[in-house]
């Protein structure tokens, strides 16, 4: 059978490209070559184009990984920190408490006085344009001297079968004495503060009370039987 010679030509150029294009199948994927948005992720090892297993003569084409372009724009370089150079605070064990220092009030005098007291008041007024108004009171009460009595148990008795008698001295404080401070609103005449010793007031000889509304005020201070320093002051 005869065959034209242009057919020929054709078949052989058709030939040729055949064998020169080799065999490529479709990339292959996967499941770990998956990236979150469902692309290919190309930093995982294996991926890419791969050679048909159906292809025994052509040499296997390489997978090429397609790299991640660099972006930093978000960002700004700066200078790392060298060890021993760096000037930051200082770290300390927070496993103990660190107070503040302590600072002082400058406080303003108004009324320092010592009152000898026997049924006696003193009053006096004062407008509080800055409260606090701060008062001290030191008590010293009058000291009664006793004599108790009691019947020596130890000792022998005598002819008419009684044993010794001891008497024995001691100080207390005498139950007369007291001391009140009254703090009255002169305007209304109403009670804004009131403490003291004896009487409803407990036993405690020293004590520190204030007023902490400012006003125009009447401060009375009755006692009996007691000597009382009296300090009053304010914070200007």
């Amino acid at each position: 059978m005869y065959v034209p010679v242009k057919y020929c030509i054709v078949l052989a150029l058709i030939l040729g490209c055949i064998l020169a294009s080799g065999c490529i199948v479709p990339t292959k994927e996967t499941p770990s070559s998956k990236s979150p948005n469902g692309g290919t992720n190309y930093l995982v090892s294996g991926t890419g184009a791969v050679p048909s297993p159906g292809c025994e003569s052509g040499a296997p084409v390489a997978a090429t990984a397609t790299p991640i372009p660099d972006d930093t724009r978000f960002l700004t370089q700066v200078p790392t920190y060298s060890a021993g150079t760096d000037t930051g605070p200082a770290y300390r064990n927070l496993s103990y408490r660190v107070d503040p220092t302590p600072t002082t009030p400058n406080y303003q005098n108004i009324y320092n006085n010592e009152l000898s007291l026997k049924d006696y008041t003193v009053a006096y007024t004062y407008d509080l344009k800055n409260p606090p108004l701060v008062i001290n009171f030191d008590i010293k009460p009058k000291m009664d001297t006793r004599t108790i009595w009691y019947e020596d148990r130890f000792g022998s008795y005598d002819s008419n079968g009684r044993r010794g008698d001891v008497y024995v001295t001691a100080d207390q404080l005498s139950p007369n004495a007291w001391f009140s401070v009254v703090v009255r609103d002169r305007d209304t005449g109403t009670i804004v503060l009131e403490d003291g010793y004896g009487r409803t007031y407990g036993g405690v000889t020293n004590r520190t009370v204030s007023v902490r509304s400012s006003g125009n005020y009447q401060i009375d201070m009755s006692g009996n039987e007691v000597n009382v320093t009296v300090r009053m002051y304010i914070i200007p």
